[in-house]
């Protein structure tokens, strides 16, 4: 994370600068991920559950869309991405994250909501525009 590049890390989120003013302190990163608590005693900290690269290594070859029901705009960032590889004329598997096992079993990444994986790479963990993704997976095929 870029604390002092913006105000946010992202959608909807306070940036680092906040929770540190508030006396978080930084337990784990998996970049760009940055896992922040607060402690009240000394109880060991959280950490990401890990195996991040394992996880994507085992997606193979192609591209992966993971996703879960947990946001309402999971739907519209399939929708985008299945419809930008029907373009590109890519063929794209799912996943369904149905419970937290899912979740700490599956996911790509820390953000166990949405991820799109290509050839073992993470190109996105978010919604993201049909344009934009067009110009990720366009780059990873001339490569």
């Amino acid at each position: 994370m870029n604390s002092g590049r913006r105000r946010n890390e992202g959608n909807w989120l306070a940036g680092k600068k906040f929770f540190l003013k508030h006396g978080f302190e930084s337990a784990d990163q998996y970049p760009p991920f940055e896992l922040m608590v607060k402690k009240f005693n000394d109880a060991p900290s959280p950490s990401f559950s890990g195996e991040f690269e394992e996880r994507l290594r085992a997606y193979g070859k192609g591209l992966t869309i993971i996703r879960s029901d947990q946001c309402p705009y999971v739907d519209a960032a399939v929708k985008a991405a299945l419809d930008t590889t029907k373009e590109l004329r890519i063929r794209a598997k799912m996943v369904e994250l149905k419970s937290s096992e899912d979740v700490r079993r599956l996911s790509p990444s820390p953000y166990g909501v949405f991820g799109i994986v290509c050839d073992g790479k993470l190109v996105s963990y978010h919604n993201i525009a049909k344009k934009e993704l067009m110009n990720i997976l366009g780059n990873l095929s001339s490569s």
